[in-house]
């Protein structure tokens, strides 16, 4: 690994006059437990080190907009055991806990998470079915934009040169709503998954007669980026008792992904799994709703 210069901006604005005066030499620094990782393999070799750990507030959890605006540099272990975030956001909660294990979410925060942009990051799958937004600035003006839409590809965002991502709005799960994240590792629950899905859905009526009357649904970890599944509504209402139409919604699922053979599987492989979990998160979702 070679030398570099590490800074330490005391506000937003010195950070990102430091990102445009150095360029494509500089990276930003929350956690580290990725960038750690590219810098030893020399993956990037950067001049400068902006870390932001010195920015007053920028891990801060506060209300807004109906929800919670979670500041960039807030650690995953403090997001997971955060009360406000657990009735706000059980979806996003659950994604977090599954992340690495307890080591890296003590120190990996929810910006850096989202900034790196590996597909087979577990949070983004559960914001974008969210609807969640992400607050970008460059130290004078700030903008918001869907995580949806700040995912561009393997490991590129919709950050501008000199913007950092300073946090996170994540709406409030609306009342009757319930929620499930699901996961599938070929090897250790530590390992990265190769494939995630997130659904958010309003069950009525009562047991055995439940219905999901609207759904939505974001497969991950096998395409550069987050996919929101359409076609969606043409099926509700879901019934419970309803076999076919459930089998029809994981071909729905399958039908809309375009995987790639790797190491984490094939491309067959991981459209099977992604219908095994929208099949299950269904039954979680019809569980849920059964509850008293």
């Amino acid at each position: 690994m070679r030398d570099f210069e590490l800074l330490y901006p005391a506000t937003i604005a010195e950070a990102c006059q430091a990102l445009r005066r150095h360029g494509e030499g500089a990276r930003l620094l929350a956690g580290g437990t990725s960038l750690v990782q590219f810098l030893k393999e020399g993956m990037y070799v950067p001049e400068v080190l902006v870390a932001l750990q010195r920015i007053p507030a920028l891990d801060a959890v506060v209300a807004a907009d109906g929800g919670l605006r979670i500041g960039a540099m807030a650690r995953l272990t403090d997001l997971e055991r955060h009360a406000a975030l657990r009735q706000a956001a059980p979806l996003l909660r659950a994604a977090l806990h599954l992340v690495g294990n307890v080591r890296v979410r003590n120190v990996a925060t929810l910006g850096g998470n989202l900034c790196h942009a590996d597909p087979h990051a577990d949070p983004p799958t559960a914001l974008v079915a969210l609807r969640a937004e992400v607050v970008l600035g460059d130290g004078a003006q700030s903008r918001q934009l869907p995580v949806a839409e700040f995912l561009l590809d393997y490991y590129e965002t919709a950050l501008r040169p000199g913007e950092l991502l300073q946090g996170i709005i994540v709406p409030r799960q609306e009342r009757g709503q319930v929620s499930v994240y699901r996961r599938f590792t070929a090897v250790s629950e530590e390992d990265w998954p190769c494939v995630t899905l997130a659904a958010v859905g309003s069950v009525r009526g009562r047991a055995p007669n439940l219905a999901c009357a609207a759904l939505r649904l974001v497969v991950g970890a096998l395409e550069p980026r987050p996919r929101l599944i359409a076609g969606i509504d043409e099926l509700l209402p879901l019934e419970a008792g309803d076999a076919a139409r459930r089998e029809t919604l994981a071909e729905t699922v399958m039908a809309q992904l375009a995987p790639v053979d790797d190491l984490l599987g094939s491309a067959w492989y991981k459209r099977q799994i992604a219908g095994v979990l929208a099949r299950e998160a269904l039954a979680d979702l019809f569980q849920q709703g059964a509850a008293p």
